[in-house]
């Protein structure tokens, strides 16, 4: 295997979605990212960006967070929507691709 194979297969895969009262939803996202980008040798992090949701977005997604330690919530001091939202969950000490649906 080659360095950069090697390097690929060892990555962290992260999944950055901004939520805005996705409250409804979270539960099902939760399930299709597990399931659709569980590889072998690869760690997969989800991490939700609450956009100051009202309809208790943020506290699903803390109780997704107790039950699988790969998700977690940041909240920005404001709501610079979706596409600003990536931010907080690309300030990482390690390397990110981080790619933004249109």
């Amino acid at each position: 295997m080659s360095q950069r194979e090697r390097s690929a297969a060892d990555c962290t895969i992260s999944v950055v979605v901004p939520v805005f009262n996705e409250a409804g939803l979270l539960n099902e996202l939760r399930d299709r990212i597990t399931e659709n980008l569980q590889q072998p040798n690869r760690d997969l992090e989800g991490i939700l960006v609450d956009e100051e949701s009202t309809d208790g977005t943020s506290e699903l997604a803390q109780t997704i967070h107790g039950e699988d330690a790969r998700f977690s919530c940041a909240h920005p001091s404001l709501n610079f929507h979706h596409l600003a939202a990536v931010t907080p969950g690309s300030a990482a000490e390690r390397p990110v691709t981080v790619r933004v649906p249109r």
